[in-house]
């Protein structure tokens, strides 16, 4: 998660996107970039096309949210529960196919 009117917080994501992949010892697991604050439009500093580009580069989904108004709070957890159930679906697949 990053603030989208903070350009620095943004710009640390991809230290923090190769950390995870470390800590994840490189396997695919489901992710998602998170622009938060965005009520704040006039001081907003991170475009949503570039965060977009930069979570597609990634390989990984983009939602932009505002706690403060509670707006799409729950989107990113839906995405993540969509994207683990389908990792779910694909390696139950792979393991009945080695039985």
């Amino acid at each position: 998660m990053f603030d989208v009117t903070d350009r620095s917080s943004f710009e640390a994501c991809p230290l923090w996107t190769q950390k995870l992949k470390k800590l994840a010892k490189n396997s695919s697991v489901p992710g998602i970039l998170i622009g938060n604050k965005t009520d704040l439009i006039s001081l907003r500093d991170v475009t949503e096309t570039e965060a977009r580009q930069f979570a597609e580069e990634i390989g990984i989904k983009y939602c932009e949210l505002s706690i403060k108004e509670a707006r799409n709070v729950l989107e990113p957890f839906n995405i993540l529960a969509r994207d683990f159930y389908k990792l779910y679906q694909t390696t139950a697949g792979q393991f009945r196919e080695m039985l």
